[in-house]
C-alpha cells in the first residue's frame, strides 16, 4: 500500500487511529489451540472486552485453551472460566510477557506491552498490541541479529518503520496489521540481546522514507540480491517507482550470495511440458533444457516457452529467481545468486556498505530512487 504522508498524519492528528502502536499477529506459523501466558516484566490485568476478570502477578502464568468455541483459562491447574476473548494489559510501563504454544509446541518467547486472544477456526489468534518503536526494535534485532554496525541498524530501523506504516492494512481481515513472519517482517521477540539496536531506534525515532510525491514508500527488502536488485514492477502487479533495478557489488561476498540446487532431468522435462513446452524429439536437446541470465530476467525465454522465473522459484522452492540452469547427466542443476525476492534493499549489501563507512541515508538512497527521510511526528509513551 502506498499511503500519502500528509494524509496519514492528518488522520493521526484527528484521532481516527493510533499509529504509535502496532497490532502484530504472533505465532502465525504455529496457529496453536493452547497457549501459556506468563506475566514477566510486571503484573497484568486480564479482561474480557471491558470487563475486568482478575490480575496475574509478575511471574505467574495461565494456560488458555480452545474449548467448544470459547477460551478456557486455567491457573494452577484450576479452571478460572471460559470467555469469548481475552485482553492482557500491562500494569506497568516496563511490562512485558512471555508466551508459548502448547499444541503445537513452540519456544517460550518474550514480547512487549499487551496481547489480545480470540478464536479463529478452532485456533487461538494472538495479537500483540505494541508500541511502534518497540516493535521496530524487535524487527531490527530479528532481521539483523547481533551486528554493532550502527549505520546498518539505523537504515534497517527506518526501513522497518516505513514498512509497517505503509502496510498497516495487510492483515486487516484478521484484525491485525502485520504478521511475525517474513511475509511481512521477521518479529521473533522483543529486542533483548543487542543494545546497539535500541541506540539505533532512538536516533531514528519517527523517521520514515518518502518519495517525490511525499508518500511513504512500500520499503521492501531481502537478504541478498546476488549482485543486482530487480524492479518491483518486474515481479509484482503493483509498480513501485522507488524500487528500480540496481547493480550491487557490495553483497557479492555475503553468505547468501550464491547457492545450488538440483532435480532430475526427467522431472524438469515433465515440468516444462506441463507449462506449455511440447518440443519435438529433434528439439528436445540439452540446450533447450538449459537457461542462463547474466542480468536479471523476468521469464525463462527459450524456444517454445516463456515461464515466469518467479513461478519456477516458487514451484521448486528456490532461494531466488536469479539462477542459471544446466544439465549434468541425468540431473538438472540450478546455479543461483542471492536469497529473497530481490526488490529494494539488499541486507547483506547494506551490511557491507555500513562496514565501509557509508551512512544510513547513503545506504537507503543507494537502493531506493529519489527518496528522502521524513519525520512522521508521532508521540510515544515513555515506556
Amino acid at each position: 500500500m502506498k499511503l500519502s504522508f500528509l494524509f496519514f498524519i492528518s488522520i493521526l492528528l484527528s484521532g481516527h487511529c493510533d499509529a504509535s502502536t502496532v497490532r502484530v499477529g504472533l505465532l502465525s506459523k504455529a496457529l496453536p489451540n493452547s497457549v501459556t501466558f506468563i506475566a514477566s516484566g510486571s503484573s497484568y490485568t486480564i479482561y474480557e472486552g471491558k470487563k475486568m476478570l482478575f490480575t496475574l502477578h509478575q511471574d505467574e502464568s495461565v494456560r488458555v485453551e480452545y474449548k467448544s468455541g470459547k477460551l478456557q483459562v486455567k491457573k494452577f491447574g484450576k479452571v478460572k472460566g471460559t470467555f469469548k476473548n481475552l485482553i492482557f494489559k500491562e500494569d506497568s510501563v516496563i511490562g512485558f510477557f512471555r508466551i508459548r504454544g502448547n499444541r503445537p509446541e513452540t519456544p517460550t518467547l518474550p514480547y512487549d506491552d499487551n496481547v489480545e486472544l480470540s478464536i479463529h477456526e478452532k485456533r487461538i489468534r494472538i495479537i500483540n498490541v505494541v508500541d511502534l518503536e518497540k516493535y521496530v526494535a524487535g524487527v531490527v534485532e530479528s532481521e539483523i541479529g547481533n551486528t554493532k554496525l550502527q549505520e546498518l541498524l539505523k537504515a534497517q530501523a527506518i526501513l522497518a518503520r516505513t514498512f509497517v506504516l505503509s502496510h498497516s492494512d495487510r492483515h486487516a481481515e484478521e484484525n491485525f496489521s502485520v504478521c511475525d513472519l517474513s511475509h511481512c517482517q521477521a518479529y521473533n521477540s522483543r529486542s533483548r540481546f543487542n543494545a546497539a539496536v535500541l541506540q539505533a531506534i532512538d536516533s531514528t525515532r519517527n523517521k520514515v522514507i518518502c518519495d517525490t510525491l511525499n508518500s511513504m514508500i512500500a520499503a521492501p527488502y531481502h537478504s541478498n540480491c546476488g549482485g543486482q536488485t530487480i524492479s518491483a514492477m518486474d515481479i509484482w502487479t503493483t509498480p513501485l517507482l522507488s524500487t528500480q533495478s540496481v547493480i550491487d557489488t557490495f553483497c557479492l561476498s555475503g553468505s547468501h550470495a550464491t547457492w545450488n540446487s538440483s532435480i532430475s532431468k526427467k522431472d524438469w522435462i515433465h515440468y516444462l511440458k506441463i507449462n506449455g513446452v511440447n518440443p519435438t524429439d529433434s528439439l528436445m536437446t540439452d540446450s533447450l533444457l538449459c537457461f542462463a541470465q547474466e542480468e536479471r530476467m523476468i521469464c525463462m525465454n527459450k524456444v517454445g516457452t516463456n515461464i515466469p522465473l518467479r513461478k519456477i522459484r516458487e514451484d521448486f522452492h528456490l532461494k531466488s529467481t536469479f539462477f542459471n540452469i544446466c544439465i549434468a547427466e541425468d540431473s538438472v542443476l540450478f546455479s543461483g545468486r542471492g536469497f529473497g525476492h530481490g526488490v529494494g534493499l539488499c541486507q547483506e549489501g547494506a551490511m557491507q556498505m555500513a562496514s565501509l563507512g557509508f551512512s544510513a541515508i547513503d545506504i537507503l538512497r543507494f537502493y531506493f530512487k529519489d527518496v528522502r527521510i521524513e519525520d512522521a511526528g508521532f508521540t510515544h509513551e515513555n515506556k
